[in-house]
């Protein structure tokens, strides 16, 4: 499996921001290959914007989901009630 063949799998770490997942994982490959000094400004600002954009748009989503999620209801991700013992 390549590198690039791996990205739709780090959109299920996180159903809610998966676009900063991707970010993050190009980001640290492109590091590794030693390119991170090749990638265009463009390429990073269009980057910096959809991960900003993710985050603000889905911060309250996670927000509710963790409030369901403590009074109980069923249908949420797993992940969501592996949260709730830490919190």
């Amino acid at each position: 499996m390549t590198y690039s063949q791996f990205i739709p799998y780090t959109d299920r770490l996180d159903y809610l921001a998966p676009l900063a997942n991707n970010v993050a994982y190009v980001l640290a490959v492109e590091k590794l290959m030693g390119i991170a000094q090749q990638v265009p400004p463009r390429c990073q600002f269009i980057r910096v914007i959809c991960c900003e954009l993710a985050r603000a748009v889905f911060s309250p989503a996670r927000c509710r989901l963790l409030r369901h999620g403590l009074r109980g209801h069923d249908g949420l991700p797993v992940h969501v009630y592996g949260t709730r013992e830490d919190l």
